[in-house]
């Protein structure tokens, strides 16, 4: 009995609701005086039913950080990086900006550079570190060059 009311009950409001369309601009009766209305560019309400599961939203494919194409090597090993070196968001920190991307100085013979030079220096990348310095790739300067 209780399904039979809920059902008469769900007829009765989408009857309703058709009959209020009907009389609407662009609804099924023809009125010849009635104008259009401008759409708003906002979506018609949709009418959901119980039991009826949530649809999810889209999933974003992961995107994966970019490429660096290794920079051109001296002797097996080591690396030669020539660029400029600049002072990073992190105190304490020095990058080298080169045609390559940005590397970060590590090291005792990076010591003495300072940012603003144009230096050539040699050693070997370090990617597999982590660092405070959350910038650039860990370059490991084993001499300052020029």
């Amino acid at each position: 009995m209780r399904t039979r009311s809920v059902t008469v009950l769900l007829v009765a409001a989408l009857s309703g609701l058709l009959a209020a369309c009907a009389g609407q601009p662009g609804g099924s009766e023809s009125d010849p005086t009635a104008t259009e209305l401008p759409a708003t560019g906002t979506p018609e309400p949709s009418l959901t039913l119980p039991g009826t599961p949530p649809v999810p939203p889209p999933v974003s494919p992961p995107v994966s950080p970019p490429v660096v194409p290794p920079p051109p090597t001296g002797k097996p090993g080591l690396v030669t990086l020539t660029g400029e070196v600049y002072a990073g968001v992190e105190m304490g920190c020095l990058l080298l900006a080169t045609g390559s991307g940005d590397y970060l100085l590590i090291g005792s013979a990076a010591g003495p550079l300072r940012s603003g030079e144009t230096v050539t220096v040699r050693g070997q990348i370090r990617a597999d570190l982590a660092t405070t310095c959350q910038q650039g790739t860990p370059f490991e300067v084993s001499e300052v060059v020029d």
